[in-house]
């Protein structure tokens, strides 16, 4: 056998969702629900729908169904996202091994959620809107960041950060080493200005107001108006790399990386948070965030990225032929399609995903709704 059904892995984070990862795998999942995985990771590996087992035991068993790679190099995700993620980035390559052989002693001791290291891979990503979807992403070019926070900051700006340098870093150390009772006061008068802003920046003010409701007291309250905040519509993509600063506001995605659970955090959050090592990956860069450049003919489309680990196909009302040569994950997001390919026919419903093996070679897929494909590069 080339082709298998496999689990969506749940993940429960106060942040998620309370419907629609539920009706989407038709399971009463206690809420929230944030993710469902699919791939080896193992914080949250995929098991065969047939016995049970562990996605990653039939890989180390078949090793070709994994064709030239030596492990499956991405992880997808689903996501259902009803209040914003933490401010993080993540780890190149070099950056990953080097964490994870620094904590090589610490993880004996320390909880797993105080590692700032899961794994020892980079972690790249992709995110593909399957709704309206707000992001924050990058950070603003110096002056145009300098002048949205001299404008709500009118009366401490000067005081407090006209002398430093224009970047995130500089700024928001700033911000985190003041007295909490200073830091009050700045949060007021940022409330004070948020409560006469005009219509200049409606998207940064609804959310920064959504921020102080939740993490009231935290410095990275200020971040609609350090980061660029992006608007997806729903096919929409964007394309993360290693360090790039973001966080997740709202919205149902598509999500594809390499395969990693790397995050490092410097608010919002309650969880672990490392602030030294935050900005020690950071990229601290200015570009703009651009949207992925989808390629395709009629129902077939291909979200183009720099990464040389991932792909991913999306597919809606059609029949397609599809050369087969890498491994992949097949996930029917809406109707039904059915996978034939040498002797197998396999049919899927809303919900339903496949590990497609590289020994395939090519296959026919016949698509009554919209399938999302991931594969290794």
């Amino acid at each position: 056998m080339d082709i298998f059904k496999i689990t969506l892995v749940p993940k429960q984070y106060p942040w998620g969702g309370r419907t629609f990862l539920q009706d989407l795998i038709a399971a009463e999942l206690p809420a929230p629900v944030g993710e469902l995985w699919l791939g080896t990771h193992p914080n949250g590996p995929s098991r065969l729908r047939e016995d049970g087992s562990p996605l990653s035991d039939l890989l180390e068993s078949q090793p070709q169904l994994l064709g030239s790679r030596l492990a499956l190099p991405f992880l997808m995700k689903v996501m259902a996202i009803e209040e914003p993620l933490s401010i993080q980035c993540h780890p190149s390559e070099a950056q990953a091994r080097a964490g994870w052989t620094k904590e090589s002693e610490a993880r004996r001791t320390l909880a797993q959620e105080l590692w700032n290291y899961q794994d020892p891979n980079a972690k790249e990503e992709m995110v593909v809107a399957l709704s309206a979807m707000i992001v924050m992403c990058g950070i603003l070019q110096p002056s145009e960041m300098e002048r949205r926070l001299r404008h709500i900051l009118p009366h401490s700006f000067d005081r407090i950060l006209g002398s430093l340098p224009i970047s995130l870093e500089s700024y928001m150390r700033a911000l985190a080493a003041l007295d909490p009772s200073d830091l009050d006061a700045l949060i007021s008068e940022y409330r004070s200005s948020l409560a006469d802003e005009g219509g200049q920046w409606s998207k940064q003010r609804e959310l920064a107001l959504r921020l102080l409701d939740l993490h009231d007291g935290d410095p990275w309250v200020f971040a609609p108006y350090l980061l660029q905040v992006i608007h997806l519509k729903r096919g929409e993509g964007l394309y993360l790399k290693p360090g790039i600063v973001h966080a997740y506001v709202e919205g149902n995605a598509i999500e594809l990386m390499t395969n990693s659970d790397n995050i490092l955090r410097a608010g919002l959050t309650d969880k672990h948070i490392d602030l030294e090592e935050f900005y020690r990956v950071m990229d601290s860069s200015t570009d703009p965030t651009e949207l992925i450049a989808l390629t395709g003919d009629g129902g077939r489309s291909e979200y183009r990225t720099p990464s040389r680990e991932f792909r991913l196909l999306r597919f809606t009302d059609g029949d397609y032929e599809e050369a087969a040569t890498k491994p992949a994950i097949i996930l029917c997001i809406e109707g039904e399609a059915v996978l034939t390919a040498k002797d197998q026919s396999v049919a899927l419903k809303r919900g339903d995903a496949l590990f497609v093996g590289a020994t395939v070679g090519s296959y026919h897929l016949a698509v009554r709704g919209e399938v999302f494909c991931s594969s290794a590069y």
